[in-house]
């Protein structure tokens, strides 16, 4: 449960990356190589893992689709952070 999921992670990396983007222009160049660097390394070893686990499960199709899987979950984490339930909702289950 402490660890976030992978689309968080991928959306962080791409906003520190564009942030960074912005240091140039000040001509600081090493923020901007580093988040560079490690987001492609994100996305070679999600490539690399897909290439040899999960390339009969999943297809190159939807697997190019996950930028928009990404785009759709961050207003849900923004809800998560700022509109957050007070209440708690009971599943109904089915009697056995």
């Amino acid at each position: 449960m402490a660890i976030p999921p992978l689309s968080l992670f991928v959306s962080f990396s791409i906003a520190l990356t564009l942030i960074s983007f912005l240091s140039l222009y000040y001509g600081i160049f090493f923020p901007f190589l580093v988040n560079a660097i490690a987001s492609l390394l994100i996305f070679f070893g999600i490539f690399i893992a897909w290439v040899k686990f999960a390339r009969e499960e999943l297809t190159l199709t939807t697997l190019m689709k996950i930028p928009l899987y990404i785009l759709w979950k961050i207003p849900l984490y923004f809800k998560f952070l700022f509109k957050r339930e007070n209440q708690w909702i009971r599943t109904e289950r089915d009697d056995i």
